[in-house]
């Protein structure tokens, strides 16, 4: 006797059920859209989700039962694939379409360093598009004072210059931390 099942298939509407059977019978669309259509018709038929997945090609009722909860809980929309691991797309609608504008777009042979787009020289042009200096770790300074030599990592940007605005460039001096203590005591 099979255990109780967690989350049962809710009842099907007539344009679902004629949906997945279209899906079903599908010989164009995508093997897994078939196979989970194919599935959930099967336990709306009545069969339990080890024998759906049997039917189906599959070995254990785990992944019919998760396609089920599913579907209860986005409709068809649960038919369709999703992202099929690795790493989680990062971009969003408007990263994408900037993407594509840019693949639209044809090469400068000055800026861009091409005349045709590869993957690499692609990459290259949206990169520096989009890009402001970053940083390419710290260096260190020693900043002497009254009191003792104190160190301090700046960052190491790669276009441009960064300076802490604690310092005054070329000086070893502590005016500065006079200054900004002198202030927060005041």
């Amino acid at each position: 006797m099979s255990r109780r099942r967690k989350d049962p298939l809710r009842a099907l509407t007539d344009d679902a059920r004629s949906r997945l059977e279209q899906l079903g019978r599908a010989t164009s669309a995508p093997v897994g859209i078939v196979t989970r259509a194919r599935a959930l018709l099967a336990v709306a038929d009545g069969c339990s989700y080890t024998e759906a997945a049997g039917r189906v090609g599959g070995r254990a009722g785990d992944a019919v039962g998760e396609l089920v909860a599913r579907f209860n809980r986005e409709g068809l929309a649960a038919v369709e694939p999703r992202h099929g691991g690795g790493p989680r797309v990062k971009s969003g609608a408007a990263e994408r379409e900037r993407i594509l504008a840019e693949v639209r777009r044809t090469p400068d042979r000055e800026r861009d360093q091409t005349a045709t787009w590869s993957l690499t020289t692609l990459q290259r042009a949206l990169r520096t598009a989009e890009r402001v200096g970053q940083r390419n770790g710290y260096r260190e300074r020693e900043w002497d004072t009254r009191v003792g030599t104190i160190g301090l990592r700046v960052p190491r940007v790669r276009d441009g210059s960064h300076f802490p605005t604690l310092l005054e460039p070329r000086r070893r001096a502590e005016q500065a931390l006079v200054a900004v203590v002198r202030e927060a005591y005041v």
